[in-house]
């Protein structure tokens, strides 16, 4: 997803630069410069429009009549020749979002179909498999949280705050809160398990970081356990599908993968281990803080 930009930025930015920001709106370099035009001198014919904005003549026709269709100017058709008005940019503008946002309505609907007829070839049986990919910092962590939310039933979660402090994950963290609460809302059964060497001040400082999602978060629905028990952080999900995040050996504040299997023996087996780990691991509630 594209960052939005600031206003005071774009004020800043070259004509060009400009041109490229106005093309996600749905217009086009020439487009853009004959309206530019028009706006800066006023009602022009074909000709007139076409020596100035330095869009080529053969091309002049058919931008106006986009233009036209867009919203963005007036034509005067009964006149000889014709004359070219721009529509005062406050309403373009409006115009232009207008239509982005029935071309967003559209492909919001298309999504829809879409999805149920790519359903009809998900394999929805466990496939023994294995996935890995490098992908260092935000990457892995983005990968990560795409598997995360293909969670159906239950997750059983393993995060661990040893090597280093939660603020340096704060983004990461806050990303993780809002998918589990989008989880439970969905239904999803959520264990977490916490490594830490100091529940209590760990705890603290990752409250902190998701305090904007907290009234999202049903903690009685998402029971939450520390253990000292220091390893890789993994999911298993549905009690069919692992992932592993490994930290960069080079840097332990980021990772540098992540790890899918899907797998029903080894997600049986890593499910024990953490029952083992979760049966001896200090409970936690809201009251100890």
């Amino acid at each position: 997803m594209k960052k939005l930009i600031p206003v005071y930025l774009v004020l800043k930015m070259t004509s060009v630069e400009n041109e490229n920001i106005l093309e996600r709106y749905g217009l086009t370099n020439y487009e853009f410069t004959a309206y530019k035009t028009l706006l800066h001198r006023g009602a022009c014919d074909a000709k007139e429009l076409s020596d100035k904005s330095k869009v080529p003549m053969g091309r002049i026709y058919d931008v106006t009549d986009l233009l036209e269709n867009k919203g963005l100017i007036d034509i005067q058709k009964y006149s000889r020749p014709k004359l070219y008005s721009p529509v005062d940019p406050s309403i373009a503008m409006k115009k232009l979002l207008e239509r982005k946002k029935e071309e967003l309505e559209t492909l919001t609907e298309n999504a829809l179909v879409i999805e149920d007829e790519l359903k009809r070839y998900h394999r929805t049986t466990p496939r023994e498999s294995l996935f890995w990919k490098i992908g260092i910092g935000k990457e892995a962590i983005d990968r990560w949280n795409t598997r995360l939310k293909e969670a159906q039933k239950e997750i059983l979660y393993y995060g661990e705050f040893f090597e280093t402090q939660p603020q340096i994950h704060a983004q990461e963290i806050q990303e993780e809160a809002e998918i589990f609460a989008d989880l439970q809302e969905r239904g999803v059964k959520i264990q977490m398990l916490l490594g830490t060497k100091n529940m209590v001040e760990t705890m603290q400082e990752m409250l902190e970081l998701v305090f904007p999602f907290l009234d999202r978060l049903d903690f009685d629905e998402m029971p939450v356990k520390f253990t000292e028990t220091i390893t890789n952080p993994f999911v298993i999900m549905d009690g069919e599908k692992v992932i592993i995040k490994i930290k960069n050996p080079a840097n332990l504040a980021e990772y540098f993968t992540s790890i899918y299997v899907w797998q029903h023996k080894f997600a049986t087996e890593l499910s024990l281990k953490f029952q083992e780990m979760w049966n001896i691991a200090e409970e936690f509630s809201l009251e100890n803080l």
